[in-house]
């Protein structure tokens, strides 16, 4: 989770240029790609993260703000500063949510009681 993490902010310092030049948009482009990955890896561990670690909900919840602000912002408004922008208030949620995933407890599932 935490490469996923730094594969987005690379992807978006990759996209981040000031004059369109060739170098620069080639640049761009693979940048994007790199936010594409780093998206897809992202939903992977919260997939992981919500069935097999049995995490909190709120910090799945937290893995996603990246995937859902940084990610859409990058395919809606891809040549603004916003993507960029958005990083500084997901990828501190991010963080919280990765770290509380690991040292949060387990919820136990739910015993069923046969009461008849």
């Amino acid at each position: 989770m935490l490469a996923a993490l730094a594969l987005l902010g690379d992807g978006l310092w990759a996209t981040l240029y000031v004059e369109p030049a060739g170098e620069a948009l080639e640049q761009a482009r693979t940048g994007r790609l790199m936010l594409v990955l780093a998206c897809v890896l992202l939903l992977v561990a919260v997939a992981t993260a919500r069935t097999l670690l049995q995490a909190p909900t709120w910090a799945w919840v937290a893995l996603l703000v990246p995937v859902v602000l940084t990610g859409g912002l990058a395919l809606v408004a891809g040549e603004s500063l916003f993507p960029q922008l958005s990083l500084v208030v997901s990828g501190p949620a991010a963080l919280t949510g990765l770290v509380g995933g690991v040292v949060a407890p387990r919820r136990a599932p739910a015993a069923r009681s046969s009461v008849s």
